[in-house]
């Protein structure tokens, strides 16, 4: 099965398409996806009042096959273990929201992850809020590209 079909098939999502992923001098073989899901009982904007559970809202990621990027960026060339990073797009601020480390990956984790290392990318969608707008330093920011 491919990821394209494992997505739709497996895991509910549409639009769905195969991407090249360039970060930096970096490539990755992936698909953009989007989910519809349902807001749950507890999610903030329940709490709030702003929806009702069961409302539905839709999701955009990117699922990307292999290890993480690495960062090795700052102003001396030097690598920055404090640095958080981000992957601009179209104007948007792109973010790893969750991935598979080889170290982690068991057979128990296949279900899950039947692509084994791999992470995933999504866009930063609060509204006039930077992704680093409470940080101390700023993200670094790298040019995310697909293809």
């Amino acid at each position: 099965m491919t990821l394209q079909e494992w997505l739709v098939n497996e895991c509910n999502c549409h639009d769905v398409r195969p991407v090249r992923v360039t970060i930096g001098e970096q490539s990755w073989e992936g698909c953009y996806y989007k989910q519809t899901l349902e807001y749950q009982i507890g999610m903030d904007a329940v709490s709030r009042g702003d929806k009702k559970a069961g409302d539905k809202y839709t999701e955009e990621a990117i699922y990307v096959i292999g290890k993480l990027p690495k960062v090795k960026y700052n102003k001396r060339g030097k690598v920055d273990l404090d640095a958080k990073v981000c992957f601009p797009l179209n104007g948007v601020d792109w973010y790893v929201s969750g991935y598979m480390l080889e170290e982690n990956f068991k057979p128990e984790n296949r279900q899950f992850h039947p692509f084994g290392v791999s992470f995933i990318l999504r866009p930063w969608n609060i509204p006039n809020e930077a992704i680093d707008k409470y940080e101390q330093k700023k993200y670094l920011r790298i040019p995310l590209i697909l293809g």
